[in-house]
């Protein structure tokens, strides 16, 4: 797998650890939308009731017919939910409840045997539901009895008159035939025995309404899980539309992009003048000095590039010198032509002490660390100078052959890019610092284009989270107070050992 392809896997996981704050603040607010609906929605409540269907054989002298098919599902659902039952479960429940009404919230659902049968019913009130259900199914099973019921006696009826009417034949006719007609009244007589066994019980409740769990619509765990789901999918919808339009470097993965393959690593970047160096921007610097000794080239000369124009260079260069100079290695630093905001940020903690000043710049001198030099340069004010930041002074400075000598070029905030190709071509190296949030990731693709037609190497890409200026201001207030009580104290700390 190339770089390419990893960046493309690795892309949307970043896009999403990169904007969780967003994506769970979608996910907070799909929550609070579904509660809200699953609270302010009209609330159905749903009470079902099973019952258990007899088998009434509505022709009792029939012996071919099976029992088991004289059962319909059809029929037994259509029954239940009729109007005719609807009306006597109204009148049971005697609560005002209209017929249409119970019709329509009523749901009758029977099994492939029509043997059980659930009887549904909706309301917006639970006890209500649980009422209508159970009266529906009581009502539906006495509509059954009273249909056997009533069928009964019709043939009941019909059997008697046929006895009444043979009785009376019998009366009026011969001897001979009397026997016949006694033989008609006997078989009548016995099916009326039996009619009167047959049972017309219409069934029974097996899980009454009452004593069942009830079900509510809209669900509140429903809600809140679907709107959890929609807001993760907004949120990172979202942040994937806001990555896409994003002009701005936010992580690493941007800067590889660009065309940096390997980013060196990533630290707090310094912003207030009396910073000190943590722990980690320590190590990251002494690393940086490993990393310019470890190099296949030969490096006199490093060129730090402040890609976000907001002064990281004449900030983090006094610093990453001071690294150099602990080494015992004679380091000189170029801040070209400073201006009053960029200078003489991070000079504080190592004591530079003016020594000479010419036309052409200003000489310090650490008095913490003998063996390190700054040069502030001045801009070019008279004649049509090409660059007033990399001067002809700066020029034959580097160009010196004095291989004790290291010098590091740091470029002001407003140096212009023809300031930055030229300070790039007369080093050796390059090392790129890309303030996140602060860096267009335009600049950075073009940076690195200029890069790649001077052929020069790049040390290390280091990605800068700037401290927020409320922070900065803050510790400069801590760290003045410390240097106005104790300043001696504090710049032997400083150029002796980590804070």
């Amino acid at each position: 797998m190339n770089f390419d392809d990893s960046v493309d896997l690795n892309i949307f996981w970043i896009i999403i650890r990169r904007h969780y704050k967003m994506i769970l603040l979608f996910i907070v607010l799909g929550i609070s939308v579904g509660a809200a609906l699953a609270f302010l929605l009209p609330k159905t409540y749903t009470a079902s009731a099973r019952v258990n269907v007899n088998t009434i054989v509505s022709d009792p002298f029939n012996p071919t017919r099976a029992a088991s098919g004289l059962l319909d599902v059809i029929t037994e659902e259509a029954t239940a939910g009729s109007w005719v039952v609807a009306k006597q479960a109204a009148e049971n429940l005697d609560n005002g409840t209209d017929v249409t009404v119970l019709r329509q919230n009523t749901v009758v659902r029977a099994d492939s045997n029509a043997t059980t049968v659930t009887i549904s019913y909706s309301t917006s009130s639970e006890s209500v539901a649980r009422a209508g259900a159970d009266a529906v199914a009581t009502a539906y099973l006495e509509f059954r009895q009273q249909q056997a019921d009533d069928r009964k006696a019709r043939i009941s009826d019909q059997l008697n008159r046929r006895i009444d009417s043979l009785r009376k034949v019998y009366d009026s006719t011969s001897d001979d035939t009397k026997p016949l007609v006694r033989d008609q009244i006997a078989t009548i007589e016995s099916q009326l025995n039996q009619l009167a066994l047959i049972d017309t019980d219409g069934g029974s409740v097996l899980n009454p309404a009452a004593e069942t769990n009830v079900a509510s619509e809209p669900s509140k765990k429903l809600f809140i899980a679907a709107g959890a789901v929609f807001g993760l999918i907004g949120g990172c919808l979202l942040a994937f539309l806001v990555h896409r339009i994003d002009r701005k470097v936010r992580g690493a993965i941007d800067i590889q992009r660009a065309g940096f393959p390997t980013v060196f690593s990533e630290t707090i970047a310094p912003v207030t003048r009396y910073s000190q160096l943590s722990t980690q921007q320590l190590d990251l610097y002494r690393t940086v000095r490993e990393k310019v000794l470890d190099s296949s080239i030969f490096i006199r000369t490093l060129c730090i590039a402040d890609l976000g124009r907001i002064g990281l260079a004449t900030r983090v260069g006094p610093q990453i010198a001071a690294i150099f100079a602990q080494a015992n290695e004679r380091v000189e630093l170029l801040v070209l032509s400073p201006s009053e905001e960029d200078f003489p940020w991070g000079m504080e903690p190592y004591d530079f002490q003016l020594e000479e000043e010419t036309a052409e710049a200003r000489f310090y001198r650490s008095s913490i660390m003998q063996q390190l030099t700054l040069i502030a340069t001045k801009p070019v004010t008279q004649g049509l100078a090409p660059d007033p930041f990399v001067t002809n002074f700066v020029r034959q400075r580097v160009s010196n052959t004095d291989e004790a000598v290291f010098r590091i070029l740091a470029l002001p905030r407003e140096a212009f890019e023809s300031s930055h190709f030229s300070a790039a071509r007369i080093s050796d190296s390059v090392l790129i610092l890309v303030p996140y949030k602060f860096t267009a990731k335009a600049d950075v693709k073009r940076y690195h284009d200029l890069i790649s037609d001077l052929q020069k190497p790049v040390l290390a890409a280091l990605g800068l989270h700037v401290v927020p200026r409320a922070h900065a201001r803050r510790a400069e207030v801590a760290v003045r107070t410390d240097i106005d009580t104790h300043p001696k104290v504090l710049s032997d700390s400083q150029g002796t050992r980590t804070p």
